[in-house]
Parts: structure tokens; C-alpha cells; sequence
């Protein structure tokens, strides 16, 4: 599951919170079929953005995450929008404001695997592999000493 989606009304939408059709239609549109937005370039911006998340949240938090925290569902709309600006920016450019919301996302999601930044859920306990164990036995039937000469 995805944590953001191409269209809705919600933060983690695409279009039209981040751009409107018409951006989205030039900025994915294959050179062989220039009036029909390329599902796959966006199936891939998201998967990225959501991986990249994921790679920063797996230190603190058990990902993929379910439900989806808001500020997960933002962070991943702001980046696949970058992403999909990179995708293009020979064609298109790439927006000042993108490219800030991308490192802007990347120094969040970066204090959140540090601990810095919140994202208003528990993490999971800690998995603690150090236990408290005692070990009792009877005292040793062979010896050096009582082996000598066998």
C-alpha cells in the first residue's frame, strides 16, 4: 500500500494539493503518447518516496506503516513530487519549491531515524536481546588431576 496517491483531496495526494492535472500530464507524459499520463512514472515516484521513508523510519519505527501516520502520507506526496520533477527536468525544469520541499523532507525524515523528530506515534519496544539469565550446574566430574594416567 502506498502512502500517498496521484489524486484525492487528502495531504497525501498529488494533484491537486502538490500540482494541478495539466503540470502532472506534462510532466509524465511518454514521448510516444504525449496527451495520456505515464502511470508507471508515478507508480515509481511513489514507490521511491515511500522506500526512502521507509529506509530513514525502519531505525525507530516498524515500517511499512499501518495505519499511515498524516506526516507519512505528506512527506511521500512532497517527494514523489520531486521525484517526478527529477524524471523531467530536462523537459520541464525542476521548481525551486520542489527541490526545497524535497531537502526539507530529507533533513525531517533524517531527525526522525535520529530521534530529533517525532511522528506523533509510539515506536515499537525495543528489542532487547540482552536477558538476565542464570546458569547453575553441578561442579565438574572430570578434572585434569583425576584424568591422570587414563
Amino acid at each position: 500500500m502506498s502512502y500517498c496517491t496521484q489524486t484525492g483531496v487528502t495531504p497525501g495526494d498529488i494533484v491537486p494539493q502538490r500540482m494541478s492535472e495539466g503540470q502532472l500530464l506534462k510532466i509524465t507524459t511518454d514521448d510516444d503518447d504525449p496527451l495520456n499520463i505515464d502511470q508507471g512514472i508515478i507508480d515509481r515516484a511513489i514507490a521511491d518516496a515511500d522506500e526512502l521513508i521507509n529506509g530513514y523510519c525502519a531505525l525507530k519505527y516498524s515500517v511499512p506503516f499501518l495505519p499511515v501516520p498524516g506526516r507519512v502520507k505528506t512527506g511521500s506526496a512532497r517527494i514523489a513530487t520531486f521525484f517526478l520533477f527529477e524524471q523531467a527536468a530536462a523537459r520541464v525544469g525542476m521548481p525551486d519549491s520542489v527541490r526545497d520541499a524535497f531537502d526539507d523532507e530529507v533533513a525531517f525524515w533524517k531527525d526522525v531515524a535520529k530521534g530529533v523528530a517525532s511522528l506523533g506515534i509510539d515506536p515499537p519496544p525495543a528489542n532487547n536481546s540482552v536477558t538476565n539469565a542464570k546458569v547453575k550446574s553441578n561442579d565438574r566430574l572430570f578434572t585434569r588431576d583425576s584424568m591422570k594416567g587414563f
